[in-house]
């Protein structure tokens, strides 16, 4: 018999102690050199460019505003799906952050993204 998931509101609010933790792990770091990787036909084929990279850093250090994008993301509404695992034992539950948002055409297509 299939286990079906609980699926509970959640709220995906960031964590300050962890912003700070990384603009410190930044802070005490350097941008990724731009030649770190031999001449390649494609960079990408092996992972982020150093330039991108060196971007990425950069943004990060000097100017992303994280309450910005947190009170982007929050106006989603955002859903846990905690699917139980086999046995008594919950240590391998597996949840999973999605959010539920339905188009307002009819004949939308479902739309699903997913990362690991």
């Amino acid at each position: 018999m299939a286990s079906h998931p609980n699926i509970t509101p959640f709220d995906p609010a960031f964590d300050s102690e962890k912003i700070s933790a990384l603009r410190n792990a930044l802070s005490s770091s350097r941008p990724p050199l731009d030649d770190a990787l031999p001449e390649i036909q494609d960079p990408s084929e092996h992972g982020i460019t150093p330039k991108f990279a060196s971007a990425l850093w950069n943004s990060w250090q000097n100017t992303f505003d994280w309450s910005t994008a947190a009170a982007k993301i929050a106006k989603w509404p955002h859903c846990l799906a905690k699917f139980p695992s086999p046995g008594p034992s919950t240590e391998n539950d597996l949840s999973i952050h999605f959010v539920h948002q339905r188009s307002s055409n009819p004949n939308a297509v479902p739309l699903l993204l997913i990362h690991g």
